[in-house]
């Protein structure tokens, strides 16, 4: 069944949908179970973001509706990959421990139980936590915006040479993963093929194109990148009206060595290549 990861505004058409739109026979094939939703945590921070509570609790009751599969929070699933290369798993045994069935599972992850047991939670109520939280995100997000600045500055007179980049990379697994620098593990991790670590390597990349692109890194553009790097190696299509988002998902792509979602503009592009049974 093909898994289909749908950025906000994509989710938002959904739920805004004519009868008779290829939307709506996107949202009957949801809920049919003949394709498989898949949705991030920026997903619940994007709906945090609504212009009104009632507007972030509407679309979080959809979410709902829709019953998705969540792929694990970014730097739990960098944290995954960089185990399951550590341990000799195989991509297959990745995916299936990348996605949750429900949201109290991914929660479950995200608070360390392991045999799950968090309790099930309504996005909604989830979704206004976050919302309350705006100030401590908005210092995060100008923070970020800040440190892309400085380096998208360098980017642009050349000034971020390729083994600045490699550092930074190994100097990111060791923080993720936990890992001492100089251990045998240090030395393998720095050893390891782009395609062990596949949502860490399309961030490399994401975030190379952004510097590429220019601009500024706003808050809706901080959140763009965290869906694509988390949907590009465990979905099978990504759904996005983003012209900016298109081009950077078709950079990524272009530059990393293993199978990536394909990235679609519209709900009818969506509906054809499921027709044409490319992904069983």
């Amino acid at each position: 069944m093909a898994l289909v990861y749908l950025d906000q505004n994509a989710l938002i058409a959904l739920g805004h949908c004519r009868p008779g739109s290829p939307e709506a026979e996107v949202e009957r094939r949801i809920k049919a179970r003949e394709i498989t939703l898949v949705l991030s945590t920026t997903h619940l921070l994007d709906s945090a973001g609504g212009r009104s509570g009632s507007n972030s609790a509407l679309l979080a009751d959809f979410i709902d509706f829709l019953r998705p599969f969540w792929v694990l929070e970014r730097t739990h699933l960098h944290r995954l990959e960089i185990q399951s290369f550590l341990r000799g798993f195989s991509f297959d045994e990745v995916c299936t421990r990348a996605l949750c069935k429900s949201l109290s599972e991914l929660v479950a992850d995200m608070a360390g139980l392991d045999e799950g047991g968090a309790l099930v939670i309504p996005t909604a109520r989830l979704v206004m936590r976050i919302r309350r939280s705006a100030p401590q995100q908005a210092r995060a997000y100008a923070a970020f915006a800040a440190a892309f600045r400085v380096n998208r500055n360098k980017f642009s007179v050349g000034g971020i040479p390729p083994e600045w980049l490699k550092q930074s990379r190994i100097g990111y697994v060791r923080q993720v993963g936990g890992i001492r620098p100089g251990s045998s593990e240090d030395e393998r991790l720095q050893l390891a093929p782009a395609d062990a670590l596949r949502s860490i390597s399309c961030a490399s990349e994401a975030m190379v194109e952004s510097w590429r692109q220019g601009g500024a890194m706003t808050p809706n553009r901080i959140r763009d990148r965290h869906h694509l790097v988390v949907a590009l190696p465990y979905a099978d299509f990504v759904l996005s009206f983003d012209k900016q988002v298109r081009q950077t998902i078709s950079a990524v792509r272009s530059r990393v060595p293993f199978r990536t979602a394909i990235e679609l503009g519209s709900a009818a592009e969506l509906l054809r290549e499921l027709n044409s049974k490319r992904i069983a």
